[in-house]
């Protein structure tokens, strides 16, 4: 399962606007943890972008990736 949260930056917060979830399909399922990972950041960004109507969006790269992608425990931006 896919989940994320899309926020607005206001001043030095981010303040939630929305949450997703979402089942990712079977083929990406089936493969590593770390390709399973880059294909649930790329199935919220295309999610995100239907709210946002294709504005700026940044996505932190590390924000808590597994192990096994970063060569480390869990890594937040």
């Amino acid at each position: 399962i896919a989940s994320g949260v899309l926020t607005q930056l206001s001043g030095p917060h981010h303040f939630p606007l929305a949450f997703y979830s979402q089942q990712i399909d079977p083929v990406a399922q089936g493969t590593p943890s770390c390709t399973r990972t880059l294909a649930a950041a790329a199935l919220l960004i295309t999610k995100a972008k239907s709210l946002t109507l294709g504005f700026w969006e940044k996505a932190p790269p590390c924000f808590g990736l597994p192990s096994d992608f970063l060569g480390r425990s869990f890594s937040y931006c």
